[in-house]
């Protein structure tokens, strides 16, 4: 058995366990006193709150690096620490740990029909943050083609208006959307947007023929699928989010 950070391998090669490169250095946080907590028919068994994911490090000129995380609960405090030989060469300003929504690549895979059909998910923004991109785990189903990202505000559970006009400033992805095979897509926004904490809607639309994305399973009602036949909703996405017609709800994120 050979095993490194995120791999280990049986003896013929085979990979017997994984974990993401984010768990690596990562704190399981769990309630000290509530365990055994039962919702929807899940047990929870040992009481799990929620999981701190080692940090990612951004300069920028878009260079990466990990951080390191410690946590120190009896003077409740919080620390990342970033190799000194990395931020010698760093271009600053530096970013610690910028990601928001889900940076998962998803295990299932769904689709949109260009231009007629917006999808969104839902995510919660803890604290005050600038916006600068969206990145989206993307394929186009035919040939190749241009897709573009948005960002709603949150209406009682349901997606509203744009922040800081930003469907009119994301931009299509970096390089043309490929059939095949799904890769990381990046919408940069022409200027940065200030969002204060709150909930957001991060939502996305293609500019020719049908293609997808990935996704794994969220919370119940987090995503919302708008299709309208005969609209295009990539030239000029709405504003606010169209109600003159049936949306679908389900739990993708």
């Amino acid at each position: 058995m050979t095993c490194t950070e995120t791999t280990c391998r049986d003896q013929e090669g085979n990979v017997t366990a994984f974990r993401p490169e984010s768990v690596v250095g990562s704190y399981a946080v769990y309630h000290n006193t509530k365990s055994n907590y039962d919702i929807t028919g899940k047990d929870y068994r040992a009481g799990k709150v929620l999981h701190i994911y080692r940090p990612k490090v951004i300069d920028r000129n878009g260079e990466e690096t990990w951080g390191v995380l410690s946590v120190d609960s009896e003077r409740q405090l919080l620390t990342v620490t970033v190799d000194d030989a990395w931020l010698d060469h760093a271009v600053y300003p530096v970013i610690v740990d910028p990601v928001f929504g889900y940076s998962g690549k998803g295990s299932t895979s769904t689709y949109n029909e260009a231009q007629t059909s917006l999808t969104a998910s839902k995510f919660s923004l803890g604290e005050q943050a600038t916006l600068e991109s969206i990145n989206i785990y993307a394929y186009s189903s035919s040939g190749t083609q241009a897709l573009k990202a948005m960002i709603y505000g949150d209406d009682n559970g349901n997606p509203s208006t744009p922040e800081g006009q930003s469907l009119q400033r994301a931009s299509n992805s970096t390089g043309a959307l490929a059939s095949s095979p799904a890769d990381w897509y990046n919408a940069s926004l022409t200027s940065s947007i200030t969002l204060a904490a709150d909930d957001y809607w991060l939502t996305w639309v293609l500019s020719a023929s049908t293609g997808g994305i990935y996704y794994d399973t969220g919370s119940s009602n987090q995503s919302y699928r708008s299709y309208q036949f005969g609209t295009d909703k990539f030239t000029t996405p709405p504003n606010p989010w169209p109600t003159d017609h049936t949306d679908t709800q389900s739990n993708k994120k």
